[in-house]
């Protein structure tokens, strides 16, 4: 089989190609089937490689047709390509694919503890994507990672609008008020990020609902 120093086969490089088509794929797929099951040296397959690089549905239809288990595979990192599919913007049709394919993607943290939700709001994925995601699984907005964050603590980041954040804190009221590793909330990561007025706004606002309605169900001071 050949390969390059980076072990990756043809069908590997051709995955990278936003330019690919599935004609390709699925020429290179019938010369060497096994291709889609070897990994490169960081563990990808080319179903990694493709959610990296912004592939076109056909393309990541093509190789979940060759490789169907490849939708479970994590790479070094521990991500699925799910986690990539959101951490690299990939389209709302390729993130449905992998969905269909492995629905558990979503509850899959990788090694720094990040679901695909938390890949999504860190790197500014469509606001769709993220509602994707949320409706696999809306628990998903409260988990928190290594550092203790959760999703909303990158959204409140990294967001350019407030439709992401607005499905976040739909999906997890009391997400607003987690302290991460370093004791801040997503509106307090959201100030110190000079993020935009209206997100700042938005997040007070959450807070301030969720504490109002604690107090009200004799759940205590949460402020």
């Amino acid at each position: 089989m050949v390969q390059d120093k980076l072990r990756r086969t043809p069908i590997h490089v051709a995955a990278q190609n936003i330019h690919a088509t599935r004609q390709l794929i699925d020429s290179l797929v019938k010369l060497n089937p096994l291709a889609c099951t070897k990994k490169t040296e960081r563990g990808h397959l080319p179903l990694h490689l493709a959610a990296q690089s912004q592939a076109k549905e056909h393309v990541i239809d093509a190789l979940i047709s060759a490789y169907p288990a490849g939708a479970e595979v994590k790479n070094k990192s521990n991500n699925t390509p799910l986690h990539d599919a959101a951490k690299y913007r990939a389209s709302a049709g390729v993130v449905e694919l992998l969905l269909k394919e492995y629905p558990e993607a979503v509850y899959i943290q990788n090694k720094y503890g990040n679901l695909p939700l938390h890949c999504a709001c860190a790197y500014q994925a469509p606001s769709h994507v993220v509602g994707l995601l949320l409706k696999a699984w809306p628990h998903g907005a409260s988990i928190q990672n290594r550092n203790e964050d959760c999703p909303l603590h990158y959204a409140a980041v990294y967001a350019t609008n407030i439709d992401a954040l607005k499905k976040l804190v739909d999906a997890a009221p009391s997400s607003v008020l987690l302290l991460n590793r370093n004791g801040q909330s997503p509106i307090a990561k959201a100030k110190a990020n000079d993020a935009p007025e209206e997100i700042i706004e938005m997040l007070q606002r959450g807070g301030e609902d969720w504490t109002r309605k604690a107090l009200e169900d004799g759940w205590g001071d949460f402020s």
